[in-house]
């Protein structure tokens, strides 16, 4: 089972829940909910039933849940980018819980893993979502011809895209060199959530919320000391300057 860093755990919660924990949900959690309980379409295992843990069969755009008492804490991870309508999914976050934890893919990885040209019907990930601008802000793209192999004419877009290239003209592995924060982005909050939606990777970055945040990770890994030091970072910058 999964738990957050130590200094990150709602110890102190008494009512946690859980939206879409799967096959993987976390430790500790007192409430779950789940779209496909017996489905396994959209996840990497059979789902987890924990002993005690009160279930109930439903959807992050309609949690079947009371507005109050709200719960303490929500988990909703490797979810939103599921949905297909991300207002009401997190009017519905903010609706349930006073504070809690998003995870999803960054943007760069899902460029690499999706079906390009893009295919909605094989690809159930309908988002585009990163965080990291504003304290309780989560910023989405939809999924679309327009959007998969878009990017920003900044360092982070350029950078993307050199890695999008080489993945789909080579077949390079670069997701596996990547480092791991530049694959995830993560949303820890209190209060309200605010949803910022964008029509493309262009008009996010001119409006100063770069899609491709999590590349700087990446871009840090190619100079000294982590360049000296790991040999992932060796691979990394080696595809990345190529012919």
């Amino acid at each position: 089972m999964k738990r957050l860093s130590p200094w990150r755990r709602p110890i102190f919660a008494k009512r946690i829940l859980e939206v879409g924990g799967g096959h993987d949900p976390y430790a500790g959690v007192t409430h779950s909910v789940d779209k496909f309980p017996q489905d396994n379409t959209q996840r990497a295992g059979d789902m987890v039933r924990v002993s005690g843990v009160k279930f109930m069969e439903g959807d992050l755009e309609a949690i079947p849940y009371a507005d109050e008492p709200k719960f303490d804490f929500i988990y909703v991870s490797h979810v939103l980018e599921h949905v297909h309508n991300p207002q009401k999914a997190v009017a519905e976050i903010n609706r349930v819980a006073h504070r809690g934890y998003l995870e999803t893919p960054s943007p760069l990885r899902e460029q690499i893993i999706c079906s390009f040209p893009y295919e909605n019907i094989i690809d159930f990930h309908t988002l585009f979502c990163w965080s990291g601008y504003a304290a309780n802000q989560m910023h989405v793209i939809r999924k679309s011809e327009k959007t998969v192999g878009n990017f920003c004419a900044c360092e982070n877009g350029k950078t993307a895209k050199r890695l999008f290239d080489l993945r789909r003209q080579k077949n390079l592995d670069v997701e596996g060199p990547m480092p791991g924060r530049s694959k995830t982005t993560h949303l820890y909050f209190k209060g309200k959530i605010e949803l910022l939606e964008h029509e493309d990777f262009a008009a996010a970055c001119g409006a100063g919320f770069c899609g491709y945040r999590e590349v700087r990770y990446i871009r840090k890994r190619l100079i000294p000391p982590f360049y000296l030091l790991s040999g992932r970072s060796r691979k990394l910058k080696a595809f990345l300057t190529q012919g």
